[in-house]
C-alpha cells in the first residue's frame, strides 16, 4: 500500500539499520558473476563492462539490502541509460531502475514478474527527474535501499532519494544484477550490506499522549484507538459529526492493519460532514489517515474551518497521511470532510492527534519544511506581484483597426482562496494578494490520450513533455490541483485619444465557462472551450485611466448576480447540474495534478485562458465577419457589417485580393447588421494545393465619404474540394488524399514553432492530409497548416458523444455543443487547408445498440435526425466543403438504406472505417487483409480512413507505448524485444515495414479516395520540442509509400533461396501532383546484399498508366546462386522510369 503525505516528504521512514555484507567487488576477477543468456560482458581492469543482457551476483534469496555501485554509460552524449537490477531472479523477475539521458534526465522504476501470470508483467509505478543532467562517459554514485515492500534509491550526489516508494506487493527476494538493456555500460565497487526489516509508513511513531480516534462499528476495540461509529456529537463522548452518519460507516478486510480496514465515508449524495472533538485550548499537530482498501476515492478537508488539508485522487489500497499544525482557541477542534461535487467518495480511516510540544523534532521539521516551501512561494508571488503592469494602448490608427495583445501576465486568483464577500470584479477590490498567471496557458497540467493517466500508471508516451508540464505548474504559486474556478484580472491604460473608436475585446478560447467584467459590469457569458467570443467595452471604458478587465472562468455552474435570467450564459430552458456543465465537449485535452512524490491524479478538466486575448479598436460601424468563398476563377467575399449606432451607414465595402480592387456601395440600418456578397475575377490565380500551397492577403475596407474607416485582413488561397461519385477533387481535379495523422496540436496548441516545424516534416514527408484528432486545430496550427502545405479534416470537439447506445445530449449541453461547433466552423473556413468537417470521433451509432427498446430502428433514427440537423446548419455557414458525420462511420446499406435514406437523413459524404491492421489484428500479410480485405463497400461515399493504425513508438525512445505492453499488443509482433530494456529499434524496424506495407497495399486496390495513417504523432522523437524533433524509421518509409507516383512490390514471401525463382508483381500507382500520365516506363529490380553492393538487376518494361490509375505487370527471376554462402539479408530495390 502506497503511503502519500501532503508533507514534502512521504509518510516518516524509520532509518535502516544497515548489518552484515553480503557482497563487496571491485572486479578484480569475476568470481561469483553470471551472464544471462545472450549479454556480451567483459570483467577487465578492474570494471565491468557489457550490454543488452545482466549479469548478476549473489543469492535469490535474498530479502533486505542495501546494494550501491559506480556506474556510467560508455557513449558519448547524453542520450546514454544505465540498468541495475535488484532482488534479482531473472530477467523477467525482478527490480530495475533506469537511469535516462536526453531531453529525460531521469530514474525510473521497474517491477518485471512473470510468476502465476501468462505473461509478463512489467509495471514502471515511478518515473522521477534526476534533478541534475545526465552525461555520458561520467561515473555517477548509485545506491538502492530495499527492506520489505519499502524501495529508495539515490543516483548522484543528493541527500535525498530520488525515488522513495513502497510496493503493496513487493517481489520478496533475489541478487543483484548489472546492465541488462542495449547500451554498453561500466560499473566498479558494487557492494550489498544486508538490512534490517523495520515497520516503515503506516506506522508512523505518534507522541505516547497522542489521542487516536478509529471509524469503526460501535463493538469494534482498538489498542490505544477512540471509536467513533459515526454518531452524532455528544459532550458526554467529547467527540462526534454535526450529524448521524453511522450509515456511512464501512468494514473491510483486504488492508494488513485493522485501522485500515474500517473507516467512514463521505459519498454518494453527501458532500460534507464535520468530526468534533474537545480540547483543551492550544498548540496541535494532527494526522488524518484516508483510504479504502477496496475502491478509489478523493480527499479533502479543513481543519478548524480554514486550514486546508490537500486533496488529491487516492488508488484502491492506498493510503495517504495528511498532516497540518492547528490552533485551538474554543475548546474544540474541527475536521471538516469536502467531497467535491463530482469526484469520488471521500474515506477516512482514523485521526491522530498529538500536541504540538510532543511532537519529534524529525516531524516538526517536515513541517517547518513544507511551511518554508510555502513562505518561498508567497515571497516570489510578491516578486512577481510588484513586477506587474498594466497594459498600456498606444500607437491607435484612426482610419483601420487597431489590435493591441492582452497576453502576458494577468493577476490570477483561485476562488477557493477569495476572502468572503471578496467582488473580483470590481475596481475598487483590492488584488495586492493576488497571484501572476501568464495567458494564453492552462492552469493545470494538460495531456491528451498518449500521456494520461491510465490503470497501468503512466501510459509512458512523451515523458519529456509530462516533466516539462511539471515543471512549468511548479513555477506557479498556487495550489493548482485544488483549483477548479478562478478569477483573472488585466488593467488596461486607455489614453483619451481612442475616444470614438469602438473597444471590443476578444477571447480566442477559454476553458471552460466564462464570465467577463470591464470595470465592475458584467458584460456576459460563454460556454464552451474551444471558441472565440467577444464583448463590446466601449460604453464601460474610463478615458484616460485603467481600466479593469476581469474574468471568471469554471468548469462548472455558476449563477450570477443581479437580474440575469441565465446560468453560465446559456438561457434556462431546464434545470443545470453540476455534473451537466461538467460534460461540456473537452475534446481529448485532459488534466494531470503531480504531487510532490510524483504521484499522478486525474483531475476532471483543463481549465484556464488558454489562448490569445485582444482588445481591438474600430470604427463604430465594423466588419463583423468575412466569409471568403474561393473557386478557380476568383472568389465570392461575404461580408458581414455591424451597424450599433442610431443612424444607418452608407458607404462602400472595397476588397483587395490577388491584384483585384473591388467596391460595392452599401447601407445598413441603424442598430442591425447585413451581409454583402462582393464577387471578384481572377485571371489564373496561382491555386492553392498541399505541393503548392499559395497564400494571398486578403483586405476587406470599410469607406465612407472616400475615406477609410475600418479595415480587415487575413490570408486565403484559391482552391476548391468536394467529394463525388466516390472520391475526392481538389481544384476540379480528382484526388487520392493520403497521409497521416495527428499532430501534438492539443499539447502546444499555441507553439507557432512547432506548428510550422512538424507540419513541414508532414508535408515534406508527403503526408498531406491529417485529423485534428478529437481537438480542433487553433488558429495557429490553421496558419502553419495553410503556410506549409497540410490538407487538414478539421474534427469536432466531443468525442464518443452518446456512444453507442447512450442517450444524446438534451438541452443546455446539445446547444452548447451545436454552438461551439458552428462557431469552429465560422472562425476557421477561411483557412484554404481546412478540407473537411468532421463531427467527432467515434459515435458508433446503430440500432443493434438500442436492442432494449421498444423500437431500436426509431432510437437510432432519432439520434441520426439530431446529427442531420446539425450537418443542415453547417452546409449551410459553408456549403463549400465535405463533411464526415462522425469518425469511424461507415454507410452500411442495412442501415442506410431503410432507415437512413428513406427519412432523408443526411449523413454526410465520407466513409471513414477505423483499422489496425498489424496492430490490434491481422496484418496485410495475411490472406484475410491482403489486397484491401480491410476495406468495404462505399454506397458513394468516398472512403477514406483516418484512423489506420500499425502501432504506437513513444516520443522519448521509439519504444512501444507503454500501457500497450500490459496489453500484450506489440509482443504480438515482435516478442520480448517489445519491453522495454529491450533496444528499440526492433520495434522502429516492424513498425516501420508494416506502415509502409499497407499503405502500399491500400494504394495498389484504387478502392479509396485516400488513407490516413494513424498516429504520427509517434512517429517522432522529440515530438513537442520545437527544433528538437526527430523522425523515426516510420517517418522515411511512409514518404516512399506516400509518394505520388509509386512503384511497389506485390509479393507476400520474404525469405528466397540461391537458384530458386523469385516472381511477383510490379504495380504502379499514378498521383502524379500535376494530373499527368506516365509514359514509357520502365522498371530496374536489384538485389543488393548486406553491404549494400547490387548482386543482381534485372530491367521490366510496363504500360502506360493514366493519372488517378494504376499499371500491374507480373514478373519472376531466378536467384542466382554464389551471393553468400550462408543466410544473408539482403534487399530487394525497385527503382521506376518514365520516357
Amino acid at each position: 500500500m502506497k503511503k502519500v503525505s501532503t508533507l514534502l516528504f512521504l509518510a516518516l521512514m524509520l532509518s535502516m539499520a544497515q548489518g552484515a555484507s553480503l557482497l563487496k567487488s571491485d572486479f578484480s576477477g569475476s568470481d561469483g558473476w553470471k551472464q544471462e543468456y545472450g549479454g556480451t560482458w567483459q570483467i577487465e581492469n578492474g570494471t565491468c563492462r557489457g550490454k543488452t543482457r545482466s549479469i548478476w551476483s549473489g543469492d535469490k534469496s535474498w530479502e533486505n539490502y542495501s546494494f550501491s555501485c559506480r556506474a556510467r554509460c560508455l557513449e558519448d552524449g547524453d542520450e546514454g541509460q544505465i540498468w541495475l537490477s535488484f532482488r534479482y531472479a531473472d530477467e523477467w523477475n525482478r527490480y530495475t531502475i533506469a537511469i535516462r539521458g536526453g531531453q529525460l534526465d531521469e530514474v525510473a522504476l521497474f517491477r518485471y514478474r512473470d510468476e502465476g501470470y501468462e505473461t509478463p508483467s512489467v509495471m514502471c509505478p515511478l518515473n522521477i527527474p534526476l534533478g541534475f543532467d545526465f552525461k555520458g562517459n561520467q561515473w555517477y554514485d548509485v545506491k538502492v535501499e530495499v527492506v520489505d515492500g519499502t524501495i529508495k534509491v539515490w543516483v548522484g550526489d543528493t541527500d535525498r532519494p530520488q525515488i522513495d516508494y513502497e510496493d503493496a506487493s513487493p517481489i520478496p527476494h533475489g541478487a543483484i544484477a548489472l546492465g541488462g538493456n542495449y547500451h554498453l555500460c561500466e560499473f566498479d565497487d558494487a557492494l550489498v550490506n544486508a538490512l534490517e526489516s523495520i515497520e516503515t509508513g503506516d506506522e508512523v511513531v505518534f507522541s505516547d499522549s497522542a489521542i487516536k480516534v478509529n471509524f469503526g462499528p460501535k463493538h469494534l476495540k482498538i489498542d490505544g484507538f477512540k471509536n467513533s461509529d459515526g454518531s452524532e456529537y455528544s459532550s458526554k463522548r467529547g467527540f462526534g459529526w454535526d450529524k448521524n452518519i453511522t450509515g456511512s460507516l464501512r468494514q473491510r478486510s483486504l488492508a494488513s492493519s485493522e485501522k485500515l480496514n474500517t473507516l467512514i465515508t463521505v459519498a454518494h449524495k453527501e458532500t460534507t460532514a464535520t468530526f468534533s472533538v474537545d480540547l483543551p485550548n492550544g498548540e496541535y499537530y494532527v494526522t488524518a489517515v484516508a483510504g479504502d482498501p477496496l475502491y478509489p476515492g478523493y480527499f479533502s478537508a479543513y481543519l478548524q474551518d480554514d486550514i486546508f488539508l490537500k486533496g488529491r485522487m487516492i488508488g484502491a489500497g492506498e493510503s495517504h497521511h495528511a498532516a497540518e499544525y492547528a490552533r485551538v482557541t474554543d475548546g474544540k477542534l474541527r475536521l471538516r470532510l469536502n467531497r467535491p461535487v463530482g469526484e469520488a467518495g471521500l474515506s477516512l480511516a482514523y485521526l491522530v492527534i498529538e500536541k504540538w510540544n510532543k511532537v519529534s523534532d524529525l516531524r516538526k521539521n517536515q513541517q517547518k519544511t513544507e511551511k518554508e516551501l510555502a513562505l518561498e512561494k508567497e515571497q516570489k508571488r510578491i516578486h512577481q506581484r510588484q513586477e506587474y503592469r498594466p497594459v498600456v494602448v498606444e500607437g491607435i490608427d484612426k482610419n483601420s483597426r487597431t489590435e493591441i495583445s492582452l497576453n502576458g501576465n494577468w493577476l490570477f486568483m483561485p476562488e477557493q482562496d477569495l476572502a468572503d464577500g471578496s467582488r473580483p470584479e470590481s475596481p475598487e477590490s483590492d488584488d495586492l494578494n493576488w497571484h501572476i498567471m501568464n495567458v494564453p496557458d492552462f492552469w493545470n497540467q494538460i495531456t491528451l490520450w498518449t500521456q494520461e493517466n491510465g490503470p497501468f500508471g503512466l501510459r509512458g508516451q512523451d515523458m519529456f513533455f509530462r516533466y516539462d508540464e511539471i515543471f512549468r505548474t511548479r513555477e506557479f504559486t498556487f495550489d493548482y490541483g485544488a483549483t477548479k474556478s478562478a478569477w483573472y484580472r488585466q488593467w488596461i491604460d486607455i489614453p483619451e485619444s481612442a475616444q470614438g473608436r469602438r473597444m471590443i475585446v476578444k477571447f480566442n478560447a477559454s476553458a471552460s465557462v466564462s464570465t467577463i467584467y470591464i470595470n465592475g459590469h458584467r458584460l456576459g457569458d460563454h460556454v464552451g472551450m474551444f471558441t472565440p467570443f467577444e464583448f463590446d467595452i466601449t460604453d464601460h471604458i474610463k478615458w484616460g485611466e485603467e481600466n479593469l478587465l476581469a474574468a471568471h472562468v469554471s468548469s462548472g455552474a455558476r449563477k450570477q448576480t443581479g437580474s440575469s435570467d441565465k446560468v453560465a450564459g446559456v438561457a434556462v430552458s431546464m434545470a443545470v447540474t453540476d455534473d451537466m456543465l461538467n460534460s461540456l465537449p473537452k475534446g481529448m485535452i485532459k488534466s494531470i495534478a503531480t504531487t510532490t512524490d510524483f504521484s499522478y491524479t486525474s483531475l476532471p478538466r483543463a481549465n484556464g485562458i488558454w489562448q490569445p486575448v485582444t482588445l481591438y479598436m474600430t470604427s463604430p460601424v465594423v466588419i463583423k465577419d468575412v466569409f471568403f468563398k474561393p473557386n478557380l476563377r476568383g472568389a465570392e467575399i461575404e461580408v458581414t457589417v455591424e451597424n450599433p449606432t442610431q443612424l444607418g451607414f452608407s458607404g462602400e465595402i472595397g476588397t483587395y485580393v490577388a491584384g483585384k480592387k473591388e467596391l460595392k456601395k452599401i447601407f445598413v440600418k441603424k442598430n442591425s447588421s447585413k451581409t454583402f456578397t462582393v464577387t471578384t475575377k481572377v485571371n489564373n490565380p496561382k491555386l492553392w494545393t498541399p505541393e503548392t500551397p499559395n497564400l494571398y492577403k486578403l483586405k476587406v475596407v470599410l469607406v465612407k465619404n472616400g475615406k477609410q474607416i475600418e479595415k480587415y485582413s487575413c490570408s486565403v488561397g484559391f482552391r476548391t474540394f468536394t467529394a463525388k461519385e466516390g472520391r475526392f477533387y481538389l481544384n476540379g481535379r480528382p484526388r487520392w488524399m493520403g497521409g497521416a495523422n495527428h499532430p501534438p496540436h492539443g499539447l502546444r496548441p499555441n507553439d507557432e514553432k512547432l506548428a510550422n516545424e512538424f507540419l513541414k516534416l508532414m508535408h515534406d514527408g508527403n503526408q498531406m492530409v491529417t485529423r485534428s484528432h478529437a481537438s480542433p486545430f487553433t488558429p495557429t496550427w490553421a496558419d502553419a497548416a495553410d503556410k506549409q502545405g497540410v490538407a487538414v479534416s478539421l474534427e469536432g470537439t466531443w468525442p464518443w458523444v452518446a456512444l453507442y447506445g447512450a442517450p444524446m445530449p438534451t438541452g443546455v449541453l446539445l446547444e452548447a455543443w451545436f454552438n461551439e461547433t458552428l462557431d469552429l466552423v465560422k472562425q476557421l473556413r477561411n483557412h484554404p487547408s481546412i478540407v473537411i468537417w468532421t463531427l467527432g470521433n467515434e459515435f458508433c451509432y446503430d440500432p443493434r445498440y438500442h436492442q432494449d427498446e421498444d423500437d431500436p430502428e426509431g432510437g437510432y433514427l432519432e439520434k441520426m435526425k439530431i446529427l442531420d440537423e446539425l450537418i443542415g446548419r453547417i452546409r449551410e455557414i459553408d456549403p463549400t466543403r465535405p463533411i464526415c458525420i462522425w469518425s469511424n462511420y461507415t454507410r452500411e446499406p442495412h442501415i442506410y438504406e431503410p432507415i437512413l435514406e428513406p427519412n432523408g437523413i443526411d449523413d454526410g459524404d465520407i466513409t471513414d472505417p477505423h483499422r489496425y491492421c498489424g496492430w490490434y489484428g491481422r496484418s496485410v500479410f495475411h490472406d484475410a487483409n491482403h489486397n484491401g480485405g480491410y476495406l468495404t463497400g462505399n454506397l458513394g461515399q468516398a472512403c477514406m480512413s483516418q484512423e489506420a493504425s500499425t502501432g504506437y513508438p513513444n516520443n522519448d525512445n521509439g519504444s512501444p507505448q507503454r500501457i500497450y505492453i500490459q496489453m500484450y499488443v506489440p509482443q504480438s509482433w515482435i516478442g520480448d524485444e517489445a519491453y522495454e530494456h529491450r533496444d528499440p529499434a526492433t520495434f522502429l524496424e516492424y513498425h516501420a515495414l508494416i506502415s509502409k506495407e499497407w499503405m502500399e497495399d491500400v494504394r495498389r486496390t484504387r478502392r479509396t479516395a485516400g488513407w490516413q495513417a494513424f498516429s504520427n504523432v509517434c512517429w517522432f522523437k522529440n515530438v513537442t520540442l520545437a527544433g528538437h524533433i526527430e523522425p523515426y524509421p516510420v517517418y522515411y518509409e511512409m514518404k516512399k509509400a506516400l509518394q505520388p507516383v509509386l512503384v511497389s512490390l506485390d509479393q507476400r514471401d520474404r525469405h528466397c533461396y540461391q537458384g530458386n525463382e523469385f516472381s511477383g508483381k510490379i504495380v504502379v500507382v499514378n498521383d502524379d501532383v500535376d494530373g499527368k500520365d506516365v509514359k514509357g516506363l520502365s522498371c530496374t529490380i536489384r538485389i543488393k546484399n548486406a553491404d549494400g553492393k547490387t548482386v543482381f538487376e534485372t530491367h521490366e518494361k510496363i504500360d502506360d498508366c493514366t493519372y488517378y490509375s494504376n499499371r500491374t505487370k507480373d514478373f519472376s527471376f531466378v536467384v542466382p546462386h554464389g551471393i553468400t554462402p550462408s543466410r544473408m539479408d539482403c534487399k530487394l530495390e525497385m527503382t521506376l522510369k518514365s520516357g
